[in-house]
């Protein structure tokens, strides 16, 4: 329990990295090197964000984790995956679309 923040902070626990299979708006297609230096441009305008975590679908990014903790910002990072899933699979013949979103975050 030593490792969470517990004081008055900000966390982003939910963030799309430039790799995420299903990225969305400026970050993608951005190469990792100017993704990690627009994250923590952004980052540097919000001094109470402690901890973040990299939540992207159904893909982890070990080069994105590597660039970003290179950075030696005050933020801590929390490894996570955003995973694609049906909850029975009545609903996935219904609507192979149709999954849920589950976010699992890892113990580093």
């Amino acid at each position: 329990m030593e490792n969470f923040i517990l004081d008055s902070s900000i966390w982003d626990l939910h963030i799309h990295t430039c790799d995420c299979p299903k990225a969305s708006g400026e970050f993608k297609g951005m190469d990792s090197d100017e993704y990690v230096e627009k994250l923590c441009s952004i980052i540097s305008l919000y001094p109470n964000l402690k901890m973040i975590s990299f939540t992207d679908h159904n893909h982890i990014s070990p080069t994105i984790y590597k660039k970003f903790e290179d950075k030696h910002t005050n933020v801590n990072l929390i490894p996570g995956i955003e995973v694609d899933t049906f909850l029975s699979d009545e609903e996935k013949e219904k609507d192979k679309n149709g999954f849920k979103h589950v976010i699992f975050y890892f113990n580093n």
